[in-house]
Formats: structure tokens, sequence, C-alpha cells
């Protein structure tokens, strides 16, 4: 018979399980959802990929006429009214855990068709027919993926491959290969989302071989082909948008650069925001502006910001054309979260000009012996110094792929990064843009020697049960002026990716 002890020991060894982490439910990870959109008209059976996704029950989208209803655990039906706007959307996830996402999902008025997983040689290619959306995934490292289809002679066809814009981890690269066998068109190393359009030589069957640049494969390796004629391309992918965009530096209409050299360089009025490409081998663009000693003139490039694979060298000259100072990379700000990425190749600096005078801005890629052309392009600005700030709101989680739920009559935590640029150090007040009675924001006052905040989102007890957007600006007193701006959402997609949504959401429960 068992002694008194060794009852004691078992129910405690019992207890202790049950208070165990690992017996409660799984937080919500969403890492895709596949296909990865769908055609307004039209439903699929799509597949919630990742982990404590037993439960979900209910799927937002950010835009009107999706909607989504279950069929078994982890698949629901996806279906796009005739209404609903083509481009991409995001979409987020509710579990009795908590919010997830969100994901991008792209309607496109294409055909969509699913990759069949058996097209690893170019024998066993998948036929598909012009124009086509095709939804596919590396399902092994070095995975090889072939397509076939068949064109006309004088076709214009346009092919593009997306991942990264659809929160994907794949950097494609793709070969063309024609009815002789012949490699056609490569893909451009040099773009995160590459595409080529191509004029056929010859009636006949066409093979496409799309891979992993890496040849990886990780639980985010899913992409998206585009296959069609220009008239008819689909648009469905978003374009490349980070964290920090020219908008944020300075909101004024572009200038186009124009074919100057050093001799004869491109002059420009302060403030400027130039357009610019480096379209020829080695290329270098100048550009000159009148300065007075004692300004201070900022000077910010972007190229890997636009989602280009480049690294901008930027250099400032007098006139004797002696080099004054060279701009550095963007470093991370001080007191920032890791999970926050603001550093870049793109080069800044706050620039303090020492006489009076004429000087020049020298601008190129240092991969330019290797990779130009039209489509290598960069923005510019050059202005006086501003003082400003930019900010971010995150959910409190560091885990990726979580936003902000509340159970009603409670309240959480987001927190509110504000980084203070131009000699900026004043107090920032945040707030929510439009009150309502769902949801109010407490603690919005970020001092002034504060960088990340937390906020107190309240639900009201008689709170509407569901998805409730919301968002949010800052404001601040920078001289006689009142600057406010709108806070984006920094999502945390991945490692290694986090995106900028211009409204965060907000779960609200029994």
């Amino acid at each position: 018979m068992p002694s008194f002890l060794t009852k004691a020991c078992f129910l405690l060894i019992v207890a202790s399980c049950c208070d165990s982490p690992c017996l409660h439910a799984a937080e919500p990870d969403l890492k895709a959802i596949f296909p990865l959109g769908c055609s307004p008209g039209e439903s699929i059976e799509a597949t919630l990929i990742g982990g404590g996704l037993d439960k979900v029950t209910a799927l937002h989208f950010s835009t009107p006429g999706l909607s989504a209803e279950p069929i078994e655990k982890n698949r629901f039906r996806i279906t796009a009214s005739d209404e609903a706007s083509l481009g991409t959307c995001d979409v987020w996830i509710a579990t009795p855990e908590g919010l997830a996402g969100p994901r991008r999902f792209a309607i496109s008025s294409t055909a969509i068709v699913v990759e069949q997983e058996s097209n690893d040689t170019s024998d066993l290619a998948q036929a598909v027919t012009l124009p086509v959306v095709v939804d596919a995934k590396c399902d092994k490292a070095a995975d090889l993926d072939w397509f076939a289809f068949a064109a006309e002679k004088d076709q214009e066809i346009s092919i593009a491959c997306r991942s990264h814009s659809l929160d994907g981890s794949v950097r494609p690269f793709f070969t063309l290969v024609g009815p002789s066998g012949r490699e056609l068109v490569h893909s451009s190393a040099s773009r995160l989302e590459p595409e080529a359009t191509f004029h056929v030589p010859a009636s006949g069957a066409y093979r496409l071989l799309v891979h992993d640049r890496g040849y990886k494969k990780d639980d985010f390796s899913y992409y998206r082909i585009e296959l069609s004629v220009p008239a008819e391309k689909t648009n469905t992918s978003t374009a490349h948008r980070a964290l920090i965009t020219s908008d944020d530096v300075l909101a004024t209409e572009q200038i186009t650069e124009q074919i100057a050299s050093e001799e004869t360089p491109q002059e420009l009025d302060l403030p400027s925001r130039i357009a610019g490409s480096f379209e020829q081998r080695n290329a270098v663009d100048w550009f000159r502006f009148a300065a007075k000693k004692g300004q201070t003139v900022h000077i910010e490039a972007f190229g890997e910001r636009l989602g280009q694979m480049m690294d901008i060298d930027v250099a400032i000259y007098d006139d004797n054309q002696k080099e004054v100072v060279a701009l550095k990379d963007i470093a991370a700000p001080k007191s920032v979260p890791a999970t926050l990425p603001l550093v870049s190749l793109d080069p800044t600096i706050d620039w303090k000009v020492p006489t009076d005078g004429e000087y020049s801005i020298a601008i190129r890629d240092l991969y330019g012996g290797s990779v130009f052309g039209p489509d290598r392009v960069y923005e510019l600005i050059v202005q006086k110094q501003r003082p400003s700030f930019y900010a971010f709101v995150m959910s409190t989680n560091a885990k990726p792929s979580r936003g902000v739920a509340i159970k009603r009559g409670a309240e959480a935590e987001a927190s509110v990064v504000v980084v203070r640029t131009g000699g900026f150090a004043g107090e920032v007040t945040v707030r929510i843009e439009e009150p309502n009675d769902s949801v109010t924001l407490e603690n919005g006052v970020v001092g002034p020697k504060e960088v990340t905040k937390p906020l107190r989102l309240a639900a009201a007890s008689d709170s509407a049960v569901g998805f409730h957007p919301l968002r949010l600006v800052a404001e601040a007193e920078i001289g006689s002026d009142k600057r406010t701006i709108s806070i984006p959402y920094a999502a945390v997609i991945r490692p290694g990716l986090t995106r900028r949504v211009e409204e965060m959401l907000i779960d609200i429960s029994e």
C-alpha cells in the first residue's frame, strides 16, 4: 500500500503540472496564409500556417469586400466580392489567447493557381496558361520550381516574382528558357523582387525556373509569380514601404535628376527632394547648392529603403572640388527596441557649414560597377536642418506576429517609440485621432528624455466585441509651430522584418 509520503509527492507533482505553462493554450503565431490571395468574385480555401491556431474565431481584413468562414481547423474559405479592390491588404486573426498578424493578402484580377510540388525538373514543369498568377512555396532547401507556358511570336511578356512585399522570406531568382533549351532571360540580382519584360522571338513552349537566391527554406518561404502581357499587368503587390520614408523627412514635390557632371552639376535650391537613377555603369550624379557659414544642412539619401539592394555613397565638396565630408550610414537611434530596425545602408548627415560658398554633392551606388540601369532609382533630400520627430506604436509582446487584445472593462499595453531629429528635444503627446466610446488611451505624454513609453489602452465594459481599427497621432510644440503626425503601427512580421502598417488593430473580447 502506498505510504502517505508517496501520495503527497504524487499530489504535489500533479499540482505542479497543472500550473505548468506547457499545459496552457499556446499563443497564436501566424506565419502565413496560403494561397497568398484570390480574385474578385471568387473564393479560395486558405490554410492558416503557424502555431496556436486551433481556435481561430475570426479573420479581419483591412479592406472591404473580403469575408471568411471556417471550414475545418486552420482552414477558412475566403471570398472576395466583385467590388473588392485590387492590390494588397492586411489580415489579422483572433483567438481566445490573443490577436496575431498582420499578414499580407493580395487581390488579383488574373486567375490564380497554386504550385503543384512535383515540378523540380524541367521535364516535370507545371503547365500554366497566360496570363496567370502562381502562388508557390519552397518546400525544401535548394528547391527548384519549374513552370511551362505557350507563347506566340512577338508577344511582350511580363514576369514578376514577389515575396518580401507579401511578407515572405524568399529572395527570388528566375531564368526563362526558350523552346530550343537556350536560357533567354535571367532576373536582376539587384532587386528584392525581380521583374522583367520579354519579347518572344518565336512561338513555342517556354519554361520558367524559380528558386531562392540563397537556396534556403524557412517557415516564410512563400512567393508569387505574375506572368502577363504588360497591358494586363496585375499589379497586385504593394510597393516596398520602409519604416521611414522620404515623405517623413521632407513632404514636398520631387524634382527630377538631370544629366549632370562634376564640371556642370545640377543646381539646387533648398529645400530640394530629387528623384534620380544610376543608369550607367559607375554613374556619379552631381548637385550644387549655396550655403552660409553656421547653417546646418540636412542631407539624406534613400536607396535601400526604396526596396533596392543598394549601398549609396554621398560626399560633399567645396568650390575647389576638395572633399569636405563623407556621409555615414544610418545608425540605430539610442534606446530604440531591437525589433524596430531603423539602421540602413542609406547615408545621412546634419552638416554645419564651415564658410559661405557653393558646395557640391556627389552621389553614387557602391554596387554601380556591376549593377546599373533605369530601375536603379534613388531619392536625395537636401534641406536646412528642421527640428522634427517621428513615432511608431508597437505591441509590448516581443514575439513576432502579435497584436493588442483587450477584454471588456480591462486594460492592455502598447508601446510608443518617439525618435527626435534635427535638434528637437521636447515633449510629445500621443492621442487617438478620432476619440470613441470603445477604446480610450491613457499615459500618452512622452517626456523630453523618453524614447519608449508604455501606453495604457482601456476597453469600456460595454464595448462592442470584435475588431476595432485605431489610428493614433502625435503632437508637439516646435518653436512657434504645432506639429501633428500620424503614428503607424510597427508590425513584427518575422525575425529580421518589421513593417509599417498605417493603423493598429485592437481585438476586444468578453
